[in-house]
């Protein structure tokens, strides 16, 4: 089930409240549907949290305000640093600009 699924099974939950339901649980339904509409970030994308810090045993990983940062094992303690791959992250985060247009629009 995608996200856009989930949203809308959350509101065919949320229609069968009745007014003898808790308002509580109405907003709190609410909260989620607008959670789900927000973009995937690259945390929930990887399916990390932010500030931890995970290893393929060489290399270490951490996301830190969205951006992906990488530090290796090494004799010299290294600062993180911000990691190429980012670059490919930005990337693809430019397709969520694009907008839907209908099949009969498409030309050639």
């Amino acid at each position: 089930m995608n996200r856009q699924e989930i949203i809308e099974q959350l509101k065919l939950i949320q229609a069968g409240l009745t007014q003898d339901d808790n308002n509580k649980s109405k907003n709190r339904i609410d909260a989620v549907i607008e959670n789900l509409k927000q973009p995937i970030s690259l945390a929930d994308f990887l399916g990390w949290e932010e500030n931890v810090i995970y290893t393929d045993g060489n290399v270490y990983y951490k996301i830190q305000n969205g951006n992906l940062f990488f530090k290796t094992n090494g004799k010299i303690p290294q600062l993180w640093n911000l990691s190429g791959y980012n670059d490919y992250f930005n990337y693809c985060y430019k397709f969520r600009q694009l907008e839907k247009v209908d099949i009969v629009e498409v030309q050639g």
